[in-house]
């Protein structure tokens, strides 16, 4: 319980940041890219420690002598290599690296590159990251269950050396776009940039985990195996509730896609797409991420996500528009700003109900006093020991699915903040009562699967939830502050 009063005092400085970053416009040009090293540095350092917690979680250590160490060692080494292996697992621990030594490398270089310095930094992240990924495996010689594997330090090796390409080719391109978003740039141009983040990250997603097509027999067998839907909502959900989470998931992805349609790639001053025409940009780019979605292997492809997304994409261009019409009749009065606290207040409950609808389906609630108590024990458990069990990419997605459905509340919730408060000081306040109360309602829902025999509670959930949630609170109080200038 102690998320909900201790996240939020975190979460301050960020929202703090978020609220404010258009300040960073009165300083030069370096202090942008100081902005983008720190997230380079960032992102990668979270990196890092996913990829330690993931490979020893849940750190069950064993005792085991070093003569006895250094036998199973050799033992490894003398295995005779072979490139075995499905191209999934290739393909996970190739991309947990490429991040890191990408990331690494944006730390070092953003602003700054020179060949010499470029070269330098590229060895130091290829050691570091080699380093890191042999002390993670040889760490699991010492984990119950666990195997040490010379394909996996290969495999990220592989990964740490794409990022390291990746970065030297397109570092400085991807270090300029991340700039303007810290720049104090027009808010269409900064919510234009959020948008193309997603949608690049939204193709990324659906290629995973890159098990691509190498021959027409791999696509028959795909489609003989049903993989493949081309007549809409044939695909037999286990039941009713299971069909309508995935279209809603489904609709939901596809909402930043229709808000990017309304204004992508458009001179700056143009008017907006006609509502027909954005509509159909988007549903383009659906069609184009089914398609890539043919070409892998373990994906599903289906015309009802093209049909579902619609929806989705229909809801993002008319929320764009309707936020592009706020903007050029500009700031609302102060009378004006009841009414808007209640409308978006109302939208919040409205969401976090949908929520708890969605979370504890078939509601199938219990009052075994025994039974509750095992379950609070299970919920209490390390995080993410759960999804150790499991396919790592099957973990992915459905961590993908809980931060995409929590992101909507996080963002209605900023909207309320941004909307209503009248002064930077209670509009800084209101934004960290909009994260405890995001956090609030995730530990509410999680708790709630507790009573919910069909469910599996797990403290897991809550942090993904609160994840998504801020996430969709810190970038949506970024691209709403024109909406709460100060009169």
């Amino acid at each position: 319980m102690g998320v909900v009063t201790v996240f939020p005092t975190m979460l301050q400085p960020a929202i703090q940041s978020a609220a404010r970053l258009h300040d960073v416009s009165s300083h030069f040009n370096l202090s942008r890219m100081q902005t983008v090293r720190l997230i380079h540095g960032g992102i990668a350092l979270a990196t890092a420690l996913f990829i330690v917690y993931g490979s020893w979680v849940p750190f069950q250590f064993q005792r085991m002598g070093t003569d006895a160490a250094l036998e199973q060692l050799r033992l490894i080494l003398d295995e005779p290599w072979r490139w075995r292996g499905s191209r999934a697992d290739w393909a996970i621990n190739g991309l947990i690296t490429l991040p890191l030594s990408f990331c690494s490398l944006g730390a070092l270089l953003a602003g700054r590159r020179t060949w010499g310095r470029s070269m330098v930094a590229a060895l130091l992240v290829l050691v570091g990251v080699i380093c890191l990924s042999v002390t993670v495996e040889l760490g699991q010689l010492w984990l119950a269950g666990r195997v040490t594997s010379l394909q996996d330090v290969a495999a990220q090796t592989i990964g740490a050396a794409g990022g390291i390409i990746g970065y030297l080719i397109g570092g400085q391109p991807f270090d300029e776009w991340a700039a303007e978003f810290v720049s104090d740039r027009g808010p269409e141009d900064r919510t234009q940039w959020a948008l193309q983040a997603y949608v690049v990250g939204l193709f990324g997603y659906s290629m995973l985990p890159l098990d691509v097509v190498m021959s027409p027999g791999e696509l028959a067998r795909k489609f003989d195996s049903g993989r493949i839907e081309l007549i809409p909502f044939t695909y037999p959900y286990p039941s009713l509730l299971d069909a309508l989470y995935g279209y809603a998931t489904q609709a939901i992805l596809a909402v930043p896609v229709g808000m990017l349609g309304g204004i992508a790639y458009r001179r700056r001053g143009d008017q907006p797409r006609p509502f027909l025409a954005a509509v159909l940009w988007a549903v383009g780019v659906l069609i184009a991420i089914e398609a890539v979605q043919l070409l892998i292997v373990s994906r599903f492809t289906s015309s009802t996500d093209v049909l579902v997304g619609t929806v989705g994409a229909v809801v993002g261009v008319t929320v764009m528009r309707r936020m592009r019409q706020l903007h050029l009749a500009g700031q609302s009065h102060v009378a004006d700003r009841g009414y808007d606290s209640v409308k978006w207040l109302s939208a919040v409950g409205l969401y976090a109900v949908v929520l708890a609808i969605v979370f504890w389906a078939p509601y199938d609630f219990t009052d075994d006093r025994a039974l509750i108590k095992r379950r609070l024990e299970a919920f209490q458990s390390m995080p993410f020991v759960r999804m150790q069990g499991g396919s790592d990419i099957h973990s992915l997605f459905q961590v993908i699915r809980m931060v995409a459905w929590f992101a909507p509340l996080g963002a209605l919730a900023a909207m309320c903040v941004a909307r209503s408060a009248c002064s930077w000081e209670t509009r800084r306040i209101g934004f960290i009562l909009a994260a405890a109360g995001v956090a609030g309602w995730a530990v509410t829902i999680e708790l709630g699967q507790v009573l919910l025999p069909s469910r599996f509670a797990d403290f897991s959930d809550v942090m993904v939830f609160v994840l998504g949630g801020w996430f969709g609170l810190v970038v949506t109080a970024r691209l709403a502050t024109w909406h709460a200038t100060v009169e």
